[in-house]
Parts: C-alpha cells; structure tokens; sequence
C-alpha cells in the first residue's frame, strides 16, 4: 500500500488461483480470512487470522513501514481493501448483494481516497473492482457507518 505497488495488490487480492482444481477463483476467495476461518473451529476465527497475518508480514514489510504505527496504518488499509473485493468478488459469484459482517471497522481514509483520487485511484487503475469507480463507490455507500 505504502510503495503503491497496486499491480501487487491486484495479484494477492484478484489474481486466479488454479491450484485446487481446474475451476479458478479470485485470490481473495481462497485465502481472506473470512473464508479460511470458517474451516476453523475457533469462535474469532477472522481475527485470529488477521492478527497473524499482521505478525506474520511484519518483518518483510519494516522497510516499507519501519514505524509501527505507520504500519498498523497500512495493514488497516489493506484489511479494509481486502474485505471491499472479497465483497466485490462474493456478489459478482453469487449475483446478488450480500451482507459482509466485518465492515464495522471500515475507516474513512478509503472513502476520502476514492472521493479525492476517483478514477485515478490506485486500485481502480490496476483493475480492481472491474475499474469501475461506480462499483466501488457502491460498495462502501453500503457500508458506510
């Protein structure tokens, strides 16, 4: 987020992923935390797994964001992208709006971001969200607090 490599973003988040079996699937499908908690029997399974995966990439990503609070800023920003295309993603599969519980910690850094950058923003250009500003738009209007 911080190197704004949003190709990067695009590949972990919306790359396919043809590893199980010949049917390939967005990245998010297969490895946000949402999905692979729900194999778990552990009751916060989510956070469980967004708080390793923040200790985890810690230490790769110091150079990125040596300060820890720069860093819990950035992880934020990318839990937060994370859900916003796994929501893209879900409803593009299943056809249909769906009712994403993790939103409550939804910033509005993201919304500000999008309102201020528009169709230049990051993840937009690299094609998340179909490039398309409208979509984008939508899914954090209904998210909104």
């Amino acid at each position: 987020m911080e190197a704004e490599n949003w190709d990067l973003v695009y590949d972990l988040l919306q790359g396919e992923d043809e590893s199980y079996d010949a049917d390939s699937m967005p990245m998010v499908l297969r490895v946000h935390p949402y999905f692979v908690g729900s194999h778990m029997i552990y009751r916060d399974n989510t956070g469980y797994l967004k708080s390793r995966l923040k200790d985890a990439v810690r230490d790769p990503l110091r150079d990125f964001a040596p300060g820890e609070q720069e860093y819990e800023e950035l992880f934020h920003e990318f839990e937060i992208l994370s859900d916003m295309v796994l929501v893209d993603q879900v409803e593009e599969v299943r056809g249909r709006k769906i009712n994403f519980p993790s939103h409550e910690y939804w910033g509005m850094r993201v919304e500000e971001d999008i309102e201020a950058q528009g169709e230049d923003w990051g993840p937009l250009q690299a094609g998340l969200f179909d490039g398309s500003l409208d979509r984008v738009e939508e899914i954090v209007g209904r998210y909104r607090f």
